[in-house]
């Protein structure tokens, strides 16, 4: 009896903690007119129209280095027919990722999205979420999202707040506050731990750092993290340190100051025993040439090998080319220099492939990226190609004023298209926003029967 007693526990306990396929009896009166019931952040926000985000249950407030489990609610709108991943994070406003990659509970045995997933029930989605120890105090969003585990393709939210990604929708908000005052290198969360104090600041250490040894191309946004400790360092104005990248030749090629604790936490805010982390967002200049470089730390005279990076800067081409078409489309840092196309009659299901040329009229302070669209008579979206220049390895950051950038684009048209005569617009939008920098009608492709 004992054991029939326990099997009938455990499927009970099944039942809650795995994916609710179905409104079941004991699930049936929580999914109502498409809302659920019960959720202590609830939502009702589509991606792509292909999933609907019904809220979270999880905390509001949490300590850095701490660990919190968030459940998410998702419905299918229509039986799914790909496989779905579902990303979840707590950045800040400038879309710096505070939390370490996030793992599921040892109960959770199923994930969301799969393929043939029906549209009579709803599925929870659970994730341990921890916080990297030195998180600054302050208040954080929690953004989720969609994409395609196949082709890592990602679904726009719809009517959503966003950020920094426009593929990641604001859901919720925690209240950070700020953690242990002591750590060591087994929970620091550094790729580097040893501890060195700071010159020019009193009871301040350089506990550790992480500089991922990675290429990096001119003009990208190169990360590295820096791990404090303050023992009554409390200053009473802001301190700065330099990173900086020297060459092989000891020659600084690029140097950047980091205000310690950041804007939003700097020294005179600290407690008496304090660990804070930096994450440095470092924009790398557009002129570097290619080569290996030291990362260092530099303050008062004092310096601090972090690591090294590869930088490959991408050849600059000062030689107008021959064009197929010209068209207008001028923006303040870019010049369309003209394009050409393989094909201008085809066919339901074929690819189309666009060479767009830019001519750069100086460096842009932030990253563009382009827009083809294929639309037809009623101005609806046919095909597109959205992607930053270069099949994504020419920010319009690390641009040189005059030089060519040849640019390519495909465009895959629907089995279905129905002949006619479709127009191709290009463009510019910046990411953080949307905003569109300029647009231009380029011509007509003719789609056969």
């Amino acid at each position: 009896m004992l054991a029939i007693f326990l099997a009938v526990i455990a499927a009970l306990g099944l039942m809650f903690v795995l994916v609710d396929r179905r409104n079941n009896r004991i699930h049936a009166d929580r999914l109502q007119d498409g809302r659920l019931t019960a959720v202590s952040h609830p939502a009702q926000l589509s991606f792509g129209g292909e999933l609907m985000y019904l809220g979270y249950n999880g905390p509001d407030k949490m300590a850095a280095g701490e660990t919190a489990v968030y459940t998410h609610y998702w419905r299918a709108q229509h039986e799914i027919g790909v496989p779905y991943g579902i990303d979840l994070r707590l950045a800040d406003e400038a879309g710096n990722v505070w939390n370490l990659p996030p793992t599921r509970p040892s109960s959770y045995a199923d994930l969301p999205g799969k393929p043939g997933w029906q549209v009579d029930g709803y599925a929870r989605d659970a994730y341990e979420l921890r916080l990297l120890p030195g998180t600054p105090p302050g208040v954080y969003w929690l953004e989720t999202g969609v994409f395609r585990r196949d082709i890592d393709l990602a679904l726009l939210p719809e009517g959503a707040a966003t950020g920094v990604n426009p593929a990641l929708a604001r859901v919720g908000q925690v209240q950070v506050s700020a953690g242990d005052g002591q750590i060591e290198a087994a929970n620091a969360k550094v790729d580097t731990f040893a501890p060195v104090p700071v010159a020019g600041q009193a009871g301040l250490t350089l506990l550790g750092w992480s500089v991922p040894d990675v290429v990096w191309r001119p003009g990208e946004v190169a990360g590295l993290d820096l791990l404090w400790q303050g023992e009554g360092a409390a200053a009473e104005r802001p301190f700065s340190v330099d990173v900086r990248l020297v060459d092989a030749a000891g020659v600084t090629a690029a140097q950047q100051a980091v205000l310690v604790g950041g804007a939003n936490y700097p020294l005179a805010q600290w407690p008496e025993t304090a660990v804070v982390r930096d994450q440095v967002q470092w924009r790398l200049p557009a002129g570097l040439a290619s080569g290996r470089y030291t990362v260092e730390l530099a303050a008062a005279g004092q310096v601090i090998g972090l690591g090294e990076w590869q930088i490959e800067a991408p050849p600059h081409d000062f030689t107008p080319p021959l064009v197929a078409e010209t068209a207008v489309l001028t923006t303040s840092f870019a010049s369309l220099w003209g394009y050409g196309w393989g094909e201008t009659a085809v066919f339901p299901g074929d690819t189309v492939t666009l060479e767009l040329v830019w001519q750069a009229l100086g460096t842009a302070d932030v990253s563009y990226r382009v827009f083809v669209h294929l639309l037809d008579a009623s101005g609806n979206l046919v095909a597109q190609s959205d992607a930053v220049p270069d099949a994504w390895t020419r920010p319009t950051t690390g641009w040189l004023r005059g030089e060519f950038i040849h640019d390519r684009h495909y465009l895959t048209l629907p089995a279905d298209v129905l002949p006619g005569t479709y127009t191709l617009r290009a463009g510019w939008y910046e990411t953080g926003d949307g905003r569109r920098a300029g647009e231009a009608v380029l011509g007509h492709l003719l789609v056969g029967g």
